[in-house]
């Protein structure tokens, strides 16, 4: 596995809770110039979607521990909700395989008061699965893709406003509230029951 001491020096230290972090461009003119063409192709890949699911799959290639991990903690949480719904979880998530960690961040995202605090502690999970698999790739296309991966997480994040979720709340319930009215039997002067 080739060396990048350069690259993994030069970056910037991530942190789950800050606000400042590198662009993917910024982190790509950093890296790209000192990679070989297929650690090129990973990085590129693992940054041309979103943090799920295409990081985690083109992440595969060179973490497939944390590609297994978020497929179990996706199927996990299917299943989940498909039981708090009383629902069959389907064929597909019945031999969802056991991971301690992934048992303990589903626990935690159905203990969270809010869906803002659930998605957080669901990429605090992915955040600390990450830092697990970091420890002794400290200058090679494994540290190089964690750090892709942080990235997306914090981007994520980023995304995550105030005025945002606002916004998405009272749309959501504009449009239970318009299907509430047109389910509800009116008197003869148009009123609602």
């Amino acid at each position: 596995m080739k060396q990048y001491y350069n690259v993994g020096a030069s970056l910037p230290f991530l942190h789950p809770d800050r606000e400042s972090f590198p662009a993917r461009e910024e982190f790509l003119e950093i890296c790209l110039p000192w990679l070989v063409e297929e650690d090129r192709e990973i990085l590129q890949g693992i940054l041309a979607g979103s943090a799920s699911p295409s990081g985690p799959i083109a992440a595969e290639s060179v973490l497939p521990e944390y590609a297994a991990f978020d497929r179990t903690l996706r199927a996990s949480l299917a299943v989940q909700r498909s039981q708090l719904l009383g629902r069959n979880s389907g064929d597909e998530h019945t031999s969802v395989e056991f991971d301690p960690d992934v048992e303990r961040a589903v626990a935690e995202y159905g203990n969270q008061p809010h869906p803002l605090a659930a998605e957080e502690s669901l990429d605090t999970a992915r955040w600390n699965k990450l830092e697990q698999l970091q420890v002794g790739h400290y200058f090679d296309i494994r540290y190089l893709a964690v750090y892709a991966l942080k990235l997306l997480l914090l981007e994520r994040r980023a995304t995550w406003t105030k005025e945002l979720g606002t916004e998405h709340f009272s749309a959501a319930y504009q449009q239970v509230w318009a299907e509430i009215q047109h389910h509800v039997p009116k008197t003869e002067s148009g009123a609602n029951v």
